[in-house]
């Protein structure tokens, strides 16, 4: 049973963040992801270079974008599931 198995009735967005290499990616984005107003949930896997976030009320890709850039990560948007 890996990261992305468990199913989330919650909305969320999946991302790929190509950059996220190593466990320090991963808390870094989790950290600066779980900062934005309505994100309850973020898992990052630097493996599949892909990061689920979870979301109590909207959350824009964008703030996500805007999250990252002093970052260098560039996130890509796999699903939103609202």
């Amino acid at each position: 049973m890996g990261l992305f198995s468990k199913k989330s009735s919650k909305p969320h967005l999946v991302l790929t963040i190509p950059e996220m290499s190593c466990n320090h990616c991963e808390r870094t984005i989790t950290t600066m992801l779980t900062a934005i107003d309505g994100v309850t949930d973020v898992q990052a896997d630097a493996k599949s270079k892909q990061v689920i976030v979870e979301t109590e009320k909207p959350v824009t890709f964008e703030a996500i974008e805007q999250t990252l850039k002093p970052t260098n990560y560039n996130p890509v948007l796999k699903a939103d599931k609202q």
